[in-house]
């Protein structure tokens, strides 16, 4: 009895040390303190919607009391780049061939248009947001010829940055905006009216 006793006694305190190592653990564990705010957080993939809206005072008119339509978009945000793998430009297109069936057999033919924008991130004073500076450089899209056997046309697309860009840690949320303000087709411009860009994006978990 005594030896059934002692290994009863020896179980309980083995029972015992395993509960406190436990939830010192744990206890360690939630008083662990969080990473601090790094402008490295922007980086990951994105989806969301853009807002293409063309600034003329037509557009304003007819589209008065219209609840604005956003398209899919998905970007990657690396630590100094966002990249673009679909940049939808059928907007720009049409106000280019001045035909939106044109445009888009021409969207078609050019396929998905790629496009990166540099930026300079920096913590807000609050350290609850990103700011993000861009430096955007010119698109390049190849239109194909409008005769089988001909040279196709390049065009160059002057893009800017209006304002900067923003993620926020709340909602995981960045938004930017960018702005098509002069078109040249062949090197030689294209009078149409600026095309903004407005991203509205949630980073993926």
């Amino acid at each position: 009895m005594k030896k059934d006793f002692n290994l009863t006694k020896l179980f309980y305190s083995f029972a015992i040390a395993f509960s406190v190592v436990t939830l010192s653990s744990c206890n360690n564990d939630d008083n662990s303190p969080l990473p601090p705010p790094s402008t490295n957080d922007v980086a990951g993939t994105y989806n969301g919607k853009v807002l293409i809206t063309q600034v003329t005072p037509a557009t304003a008119k007819e589209n008065a009391g219209e609840a604005p339509q956003g398209q899919d978009v998905n970007a990657t945000v690396k630590n100094d780049t966002v990249f673009f793998d679909k940049l939808p430009v059928t907007e720009l297109i049409t106000s280019i061939v001045g035909d939106k069936d044109k445009a888009e057999a021409i969207v078609k033919a050019i396929g998905d248009v790629k496009y990166k924008v540099g930026y300079k991130p920096a913590l807000n004073t609050e350290k609850d947001s990103i700011y993000l500076a861009f430096d955007p450089k010119p698109l390049t899209l190849q239109l194909p010829a409008a005769v089988e056997g001909q040279e196709g046309q390049t065009v160059t697309v002057t893009i800017s940055s209006p304002d900067k860009g923003s993620f926020a840690y709340k909602k995981n949320q960045l938004k930017l905006k960018l702005s098509a303000d002069k078109v040249e087709l062949a090197g030689v411009a294209v009078p149409v009216p600026q095309t903004l860009f407005n991203f509205d994006m949630t980073k993926k978990k």
